[in-house]
């Protein structure tokens, strides 16, 4: 006699139920292994985190000194940039200067005649500018007297050295033709009056000296007499 059969239902839950555990089991091993795993990683960090944190204050003043460093040399480019900025700008004013120079008539060398301010005949070598004597030049006089300095439309203006036919001769400043301002006037003795003048007449501060540089007059003058 065949032994009674075991309740079907049961029969054909049992395997099924023992795979369920089987699983649940796995994936708790599975989240268990995930847990620990994340336990390790976590605790990897904060060994990391903790290595950091001590480099940081250890080298705490070096990372400082490092910042202020990059600190000053970000400005110290930002200064060289401005410098260049202001360094561009005054060029481009210089270009705009030069630009503007580049029409003003420049002087060339030419030979002149011309009759000065008392009346004498001048031959001139010498800058030109507008078919005068403008700029840098030489007259000679057909006194024998000769000039050399500056000149302003025929006339000596500016500093100059007028040299008369007898060997005495001026240094000094002329306006309009005529000494004015201060300069010194040499004599042939060797004596000379170094002061101020006006109108071609000694005019103002001034003093005569010997030919060994001893003082002899020294006081106001007028019309080219000492008056004190």
């Amino acid at each position: 006699m065949s032994k009674p059969c075991k309740n079907t239902k049961h029969s054909k839950e049992y395997p099924n139920s023992k795979i369920l555990i089987e699983k649940r089991q796995e994936a708790h091993q599975t989240t268990q292994e995930k847990v620990e795993s994340h336990h390790a990683l976590l605790a990897h960090f904060k060994k990391e985190l903790a290595n950091y944190q001590s480099f940081i204050r250890v080298n705490q003043q070096k990372i400082w000194e490092m910042a202020v460093s990059q600190k000053i040399q970000e400005e110290a480019n930002q200064h060289f940039i401005d410098s260049l900025q202001i360094a561009l700008h005054q060029m481009n004013n210089e270009l705009k200067i030069a630009d503007s120079l580049i029409n003003i008539p420049v002087p060339q060398k030419e030979v002149l005649r011309f009759k000065n301010s008392k009346g004498k005949q001048v031959i001139y070598l010498g800058e030109v500018a507008n078919g005068k004597a403008n700029g840098q030049g030489i007259g000679i006089l057909e006194t024998g007297a000769i000039y050399e300095g500056s000149w302003k439309n025929n006339f000596r203006e500016g500093k100059g050295i007028y040299q008369w036919a007898d060997g005495e001769k001026y240094e000094g400043e002329f306006v309009k033709d005529e000494r004015n301002a201060f300069g010194i006037y040499f004599w042939k003795n060797g004596e000379r009056y170094e002061g101020y003048w006006r109108n071609d007449k000694r005019h103002g501060k001034g003093k005569v000296l010997d030919k060994n540089g001893k003082e002899k007059l020294n006081g106001e003058w007028k019309d080219d007499q000492i008056i004190r």
